[in-house]
């Protein structure tokens, strides 16, 4: 509020010294002409701070509080009023002009950042995609698992009606959640029997590993935040932070249902595949415990549509 209120205030004021200097001989006249050039001032500044919109909205406002003190002071006064009215023309044309140059530069401004952002996200893919193939190196079936869980991920928010942005960030998060498995010894991530406490410790840093080797990369703190919270459950008994539901990202817990799922629906060899029904049902007995209640929800519209892995 303070920035209209300055605008106000100006023009209040060369207002009110146009009613309180009485007219009289050439002085006079001078000054009137002085303080009427001064409405430009507000005008300038309105179409500085907000475009072509505030310039050309001040300028009017402009208008309309002159034209009393023309009425009462200037009337049947030919040429002066003549003077006025190409005045309030150039209050108008000098809010558009300036205003068309401050939205200008603004969208100049708006394009350079863009594509800064642009390079940036393309240098964070292709950093991305270099950790994803080491981790196919090491372990293919996790880079298989990571792929469909990033797209079973976007269909879930896109259902939850995630701009194009925040999707793009799931994506990429999801196609990460698993990178921190590489600091994860081979006896222990192969293992086919049941894990050990120290052996499960250890697995379940992968979150905390992952983070931070993306962390090291600019530009990923927040795909870093969903991957890291991605085994989190809204009763507080996840990994690695313990946090409870609504201080798990909405990215992490769509990241954390559809991981799940896929897990759920994939052949491994120590477990047989369970279909999508059964999947589901196991969930939906888990929401709202372990799996976020409304993710869980929008899965249940979009399962059907999503084949098993290795179906396709």
């Amino acid at each position: 509020m303070r920035k209209p209120a300055i605008l106000l205030s100006a023009l209040a004021v060369i207002t009110a010294l146009h009613f309180s200097l009485h007219m009289g001989g050439h002085t006079q006249h001078v000054v009137h002409v002085t303080l009427r050039t001064a409405y430009l001032f507000p005008v300038i500044v309105a179409a500085v701070w907000y475009g072509r919109r505030g310039g050309l909205l001040t300028a009017a406002a402009a208008i309309v509080v002159f034209v009393p003190h023309v009425l009462l002071d200037w009337a049947n006064q030919q040429m002066e009023n003549v003077s006025q009215i190409a005045s309030g023309a150039v209050f108008l044309l000098v809010g558009w002009v300036v205003g068309a140059l401050v939205d200008q530069r603004d969208r100049e401004r708006e394009r350079a950042a863009a594509a800064v952002q642009r390079a940036r996200r393309l240098a964070i893919v292709k950093a991305i995609a270099a950790l994803s193939a080491a981790l196919d190196t090491r372990d293919r079936h996790t880079a298989r698992h990571s792929e469909e869980v990033a797209r079973v991920a976007l269909q879930l928010g896109h259902a939850r009606g995630l701009s194009a942005d925040r999707l793009e960030v799931l994506r990429l998060a999801a196609l990460m959640h698993d990178v921190g498995k590489i600091g994860v010894p081979d006896d222990v991530l192969f293992k086919t029997d049941s894990l050990t406490p120290e052996e499960r410790d250890v697995i379940q840093q992968h979150p905390v590993t992952a983070g931070g080797i993306l962390e090291a990369i600019d530009g990923t703190r927040d795909i870093a935040d969903i991957v890291v919270a991605h085994h989190e459950c809204p009763d507080g008994s996840g990994y690695p932070l313990g946090l409870r539901a609504d201080q798990i990202p909405v990215e992490a817990a769509i990241l954390s249902v559809a991981d799940v799922f896929v897990a759920l629906t994939e052949q491994r060899p120590y477990k047989e595949a369970r279909s999508p029904e059964a999947a589901l049902a196991w969930m939906q007995s888990v929401s709202g415990s372990k799996l976020d209640a409304e993710s869980v929800r929008v899965l249940a519209d979009v399962v059907m549509e999503t084949p098993p892995p290795g179906s396709v």
